[in-house]
């Protein structure tokens, strides 16, 4: 089972490794850090904001499952000026 406790956005002020695409985070790259509850164990990581974000589009069902870092391709970056024609 899988209970969210605590998801914000945040510097990272040392490297870490994307939960969901297994790629680095390096040193003051903005990072979603959760906090969580997974059959029972406390657990915290770091993903990218657009890893985060492929992460909810799981269901229930998927999210219950578990995935293992890597698992899943780092999702492309929607650019903050890109145009819709």
């Amino acid at each position: 089972m899988y209970t969210e406790l605590k998801r914000k956005t945040v510097k990272c002020r040392k490297q870490h490794q994307c939960e969901w695409c297994a790629e680095t985070l390096a040193i003051g790259e903005s990072a979603v850090y959760r906090v969580y509850v997974f059959d029972g164990d406390l657990a915290k990581d770091w993903m990218h904001p657009e890893c985060s974000e492929d992460m909810k589009s799981l269901d229930s069902v998927d999210l219950e499952s578990g995935f293992v870092p890597g698992d899943n391709p780092r999702p492309k970056r929607k650019e903050q000026n890109e145009h819709s024609d």
